[in-house]
């Protein structure tokens, strides 16, 4: 199970990068463009966006009944850092997994891995369906300082292709409602950046 706990404070395409593409000077559709963006988000975005990664820095919770028996798959790459692992022991008190009894392999543009250190092996659990919880930091961001955002150009570059075609065609979106089409050249974009999702 996926819980969100800190939702990005930055959106990955601009009002004012949104409205330059659409050659917009006016204000009058601020609104309707801000909508137009946050719909376009959620249907890429996070746990129950197509891409099945992040964008914008966020911070997510795994949740989990147990430590696995080798790697635990850490979802919606790319990520940033492991900020905790949280676990009940037996006797059911809250630990935390002290950072060097674990590793983390990056996963590059997929998933990131976490392993049990060389000398270690998981924590023993108690047997509760929320036993294990692993949060974690999220999303595009490059390391100079302080980081900014860094998503990717082609899916900058598909979300404005989607923010322009339901700006042309409002009739086949609802304002506020999930976006369910995306025009050809938008998906061809897109398509490099999907994560295949794990059974």
């Amino acid at each position: 199970m996926l819980r969100l706990i800190e939702a990005p404070t930055e959106s990955a395409l601009s009002l004012a990068d949104a409205k330059a593409h659409l050659k917009v000077d006016l204000d009058d559709d601020d609104h309707l463009i801000a909508s137009l963006i946050t719909a376009i988000t959620a249907h890429l975005d996070g746990a129950d966006g197509i891409l099945g990664r992040t964008l914008a820095p966020q911070t997510w919770e795994l949740v989990e009944h147990a430590f696995p028996p080798t790697a635990l798959s850490v979802p919606l790459p790319p990520l940033i850092e492991i900020e905790s692992i949280k676990y009940l022991d037996p006797a059911r008190e809250e630990q935390t997994l002290a950072p060097d009894k674990y590793r983390v392999i990056d996963g590059g543009w997929g998933r990131a891995l976490i392993i049990p250190a060389y000398d270690a092996g998981w924590p023993a659990t108690a047997s509760e369906l929320d036993a294990v919880r692993i949060r974690f930091r999220c999303g595009y961001q490059n390391a100079s300082s302080p980081p900014r955002l860094a998503v990717p150009e082609p899916i900058i570059q598909a979300m404005k292709l989607m923010l322009s075609d339901y700006y042309d065609q409002r009739g086949s979106v609802v304002v506020g409602a999930a976006v369910s089409r995306i025009p050809e050249a938008a998906e061809r974009l897109l398509l490099p950046y999907r994560i295949i999702p794990v059974a």
